[in-house]
């Protein structure tokens, strides 16, 4: 009997958080099946077989078992995290490993120069060798001769170099450089010298004028703060291109590494001043969707990453309980921000 209530115990307590936070407990599942399918690469009928099973037993759980209720509420957002991060794995493979080939594409983010001297970009690869490709790798351009700043954002290239496939660390302790290049949505790496770099044409997208007012605002800043640019450029504009090896060791000695990059701190300190400011000249949702509005344009102007759209969203969501007249916690707002 004993044994009984011992099993039924953590079955209610995730029932209870079930109906009391749906959200968090999906999320939570969602993330535990992405982690599973990265570290096990599950095959793709595991993920479809688990969905299925959950979706069957639906009309069930309503009616009879708790059990069953904790089953699908778990199993549903499991397996369809697994299966998101299968069919991402699957939709962009990895680049094959070219040396003095040539490909042409464009470059499609923002090009970061370092002291090196080098150049880094996203690249969009259209063609190899006379044949269609459709992937997206890390660029990278180095020069003794030519100005690197030539190359910009929307321009189409066709260049002679290398273009591989990163390899996953063997080190248990490194950083894997294979699965970040995925995380962010790359699938391999290529290097060229600028001398072999043909500019074929040039295109203006969304990402255009973001580009514009970030450079203004860095040419800005090194006129202003010449001694500490690369910092400041760190703190706003999350370019840690130009800071050295020295001092980046020493943000990740002292464990304040989170400083020179952008996080939901950056999002929590702009927005809410921003909100407690506008609130005194302007009605609540005059103030939220101005703040909102700032949020997102700062977003697009660093470039989205990740760890700033989540917690753009998690803002959106506290703004918009607050305009309902509903209680937001975090744990709920992290959660739905992760699933969505």
């Amino acid at each position: 009997m004993r044994s009984e209530q011992g099993l039924s115990t953590p079955v209610r307590f995730v029932e209870r958080q079930l109906r009391a936070r749906t959200l968090a407990v999906s999320g939570v599942a969602l993330l535990l099946g992405v982690l599973l399918q990265s570290a096990c690469r599950l095959p793709l009928w595991g993920s479809v077989s688990v969905i299925a099973l959950a979706l069957l037993l639906i009309p069930v759980s309503r009616r009879r078992s708790l059990v069953l209720l904790v089953i699908v509420g778990v199993a549903l957002p499991f397996g369809l995290g697994a299966l998101r991060y299968a069919l991402q794995d699957r939709a962009k493979p990895l680049v094959p490993s070219n040396f003095s080939v040539q490909f042409e594409g464009d470059v499609v983010s923002d090009v970061t120069l370092n002291s090196s001297p080098r150049l880094i970009a996203a690249f969009h690869v259209t063609r190899i060798d006379d044949e269609a490709s459709d992937q997206t790798v890390r660029l990278y351009l180095r020069s003794d001769v030519l100005p690197l700043e030539g190359i910009a954002y929307g321009q189409h290239l066709s260049l002679t170099g290398h273009i591989w496939p990163q390899e996953h660390a063997t080190n248990p302790y490194e950083m894997d450089q294979a699965n970040w290049l995925r995380g962010i949505g790359l699938q391999g790496m290529a290097a060229a010298k600028l001398e072999d770099v043909e500019v074929v044409s040039r295109r203006f997208g969304w990402q255009t004028p973001f580009i514009a007012v970030k450079r203004a605002i860095a040419d800005r800043i090194d006129r202003l703060f010449p001694r500490s640019a690369a910092l400041a450029r760190a703190f706003i504009l999350g370019d840690r291109s130009m800071l050295e090896s020295d001092t980046r060791a020493a943000f990740n000695t002292t464990g304040v590494a989170h400083l020179i990059s952008l996080s939901g701190m950056h999002v929590a300190v702009l927005a809410f001043a921003l909100q407690k400011l506008l609130r005194r000249f302007m009605r609540r949702y005059l103030a939220d969707g101005c703040a909102l509005l700032f949020i997102a344009l700062y977003a697009a102007l660093v470039g989205f990453p990740p760890s700033l759209v989540r917690a753009a969203l998690m803002f959106a969501m506290a703004c918009g309980a607050s305009l309902c007249g509903r209680p937001s916690d975090g744990i709920t707002r992290l959660s739905a921000a992760l699933v969505i």
